[in-house]
């Protein structure tokens, strides 16, 4: 009787667990990709992340025939379905957990895991504006005004004022040293509303529906210990605070490259643009500024509006921004951020003292549209032009006068996966839903 209970329990575990596909993640040469992510293309809240091997383990009650996207910021991503990989219905994910020590990375069991082989994705642009300055001729300030003219009636047709809601997939990762620190991947609602902020700008509301958190173990300990402590300065706490809910970050990359009041603002600025055409399909439109104060603070951006030569419709555009600060007698790091330095440093060493000399930020935000229809209240069937994707790359370095330096990077990416033209605004209650997090080690 005992030994029939037992199987009837073993069977009814067995019967309630959820299915778990597993799969690897490799780039062309076979190299193990961490942290890239996998999810259902119909339903971005269910996925996951590989581990530091490109090993992946997703849950789900899903079709087999369920199309599966698998994407890291530098590579195409993929699509596959869920048969396509490794099912293990025995044993639920959180059960049997991948990890190097315990198994070989590439098996299942005696199963060999499918590898899926992510293709380099550069940025084209990159490649398309240095091929366009070798050969750049000054372009006439009449020429220039009428092409840009003709891009911004164009964009008044394409991006009409009215309110866009995306459903985004949006990943965020930290690195210092070539050690990663900490990467976030949230699926967000986010509602775009033009006109709607300060000075005319457009407002961006955010509504998070999931987040999962992958932290270094002492990285977590060394947070939560400063957030705990009582002399933390207010304002480092309030920034900190905001920084861990992870709102700020995915929101203000959202929020970055507000290509119609950006391009308004400048385009009557003649001498700072440039026209380099590229073929007979595309145009690059660059408008470059920058700032100098007394050789303490230097900025230079760049914005380049590739175009389409026919109809001026914006493809893609990307933002170049560059930031150097140079400080005479150097700038002593007061206690609180010091800690907050610490905690960005992952050597077993602490940073007891820093006097900062110079440092510099370079980011690039490269954002790629597409078109989509829809019906206006009257029945008319309208295209408009809205974000498909959005890529930030980002390397900052801060110098001290000891000769000593602390690098930072980050990357990120944002994919869209539904959007809908004439949506509502968020409540109040739906911006202030706190967003589930599950916290996951990185090892």
């Amino acid at each position: 009787m005992l030994l029939l209970l037992s199987c009837l329990m073993i069977s009814c575990l067995i019967m309630d667990a959820s299915p778990v596909y597993r799969g690897r993640v490799t780039d062309e040469q076979g190299g193990a990709i961490p942290y890239a992510t996998v999810y259902l293309k119909d339903n971005p809240m269910e996925g996951t992340a590989t581990n530091a091997d490109g090993v992946f383990e997703l849950e789900s009650e899903a079709s087999p025939f369920s199309v599966v996207i698998i994407s890291f910021i530098g590579f195409e991503k993929q699509e596959k379905t869920l048969g396509d990989f490794v099912l293990d219905k025995s044993l639920s994910a959180s059960s049997q957990a991948i990890h190097p020590e315990q198994q070989d990375a590439h098996l299942v069991g005696s199963k060999p895991l499918v590898t899926v082989r992510l293709k380099e994705q550069p940025i084209a642009l990159d490649e398309m504006i240095v091929a366009a300055r070798q050969s750049r001729k000054p372009s006439k300030k009449k020429t220039i005004s009428q092409q840009l003219y003709k891009v911004y009636n164009r964009m008044q047709y394409d991006m009409p004022e009215v309110v866009m809601a995306y459903t985004i997939v949006s990943d965020v990762r930290a690195v210092s040293k070539e050690k990663p620190l900490t990467m976030e991947q949230m699926v967000a609602r986010m509602v775009h509303i033009p006109g709607a902020g300060r000075e005319g700008r457009d407002s961006v509301q955010m509504q998070g529906m999931q987040c999962k958190r992958y932290f270094l173990p002492v990285l977590r300990d060394r947070a939560d210990e400063l957030l705990a402590e009582e002399g933390l300065d207010k304002n480092a706490r309030k920034m900190m605070t905001e920084m861990d809910s992870g709102v700020v970050v995915h929101k203000g990359l959202w929020a970055g490259g507000n290509v119609r009041y950006n391009f308004e603002q400048e385009m009557n600025d003649w001498k700072h643009w440039t026209i380099h055409p590229q073929n007979d399909k595309e145009m690059v439109l660059t408008y470059e500024s920058s700032r100098n104060y007394l050789g303490i603070f230097k900025f230079r951006l760049q914005r380049h509006y590739i175009v389409d030569s026919k109809i001026f419709r914006i493809l893609r555009t990307n933002e170049d921004f560059f930031v150097e600060i140079n400080i005479p007698f150097g700038y002593k790091l007061k206690p609180e951020e010091l800690k907050i330095l610490n905690l960005l440093n992952i050597s077993e060493v602490g940073v007891e003292k820093f006097r900062v000399k110079n440092g510099t930020t370079h980011y690039t935000l490269s954002t790629l549209y597409q078109t989509v229809e829809h019906r206006t209240a009257s029945g008319k069937v309208e295209t408009v032009v809205c974000v498909k994707e959005k890529n930030l790359k980002g390397v900052m370095q801060m110098n001290g006068t000891q000769h000593n330096t602390i690098p930072m990077e980050c990357a990120a990416t944002q994919r869209v996966t539904k959007v809908e033209v004439g949506a509502q605004p968020l409540t109040r209650s739906q911006i202030t839903r706190r967003v589930p997090r599950e916290i996951v080690p990185i090892y």
